[in-house]
């Protein structure tokens, strides 16, 4: 399997970078090759839900449908919180998992 883990220390409350890491209408601010995203249910993301994410590659553009797998968010306890999502892409699995840990006082 074709990975890579990356860690950055952010200077930020574990729990606020959850949601800003999880704030689907603002992902746009970090990810600039997203140039759409369409929820296909409401509320906070959690396990099962779903959206379109339409990026531009280059020239290319391409829309794939994500569903979240693994969610652990501010509102069910305690730091660690994890939220994992990924889609299937003509038959290749993508998927990113992010782990917000708190370090330190905040």
């Amino acid at each position: 399997m074709i990975g890579w883990d990356d860690q950055i220390t952010v200077n930020a409350r574990a729990a606020h970078c959850y949601r800003v890491a999880t704030d689907l209408e603002r992902c746009q601010e970090w990810i600039p090759q997203i140039e759409n995203i369409e929820r296909l249910d409401s509320g906070e993301l959690g396990v099962g839900s779903r959206w379109l994410e339409t990026r531009r590659e280059g020239k290319r553009v391409h829309t794939m449908e994500l569903q979240v797998f693994e969610s652990h968010s501010p509102d069910q306890g305690t730091a660690p919180f994890v939220h994992c999502a990924g889609a299937d892409l003509d038959g290749m699995k993508s998927y990113y998992r992010f782990i917000f840990e708190q370090h330190g006082e905040q």
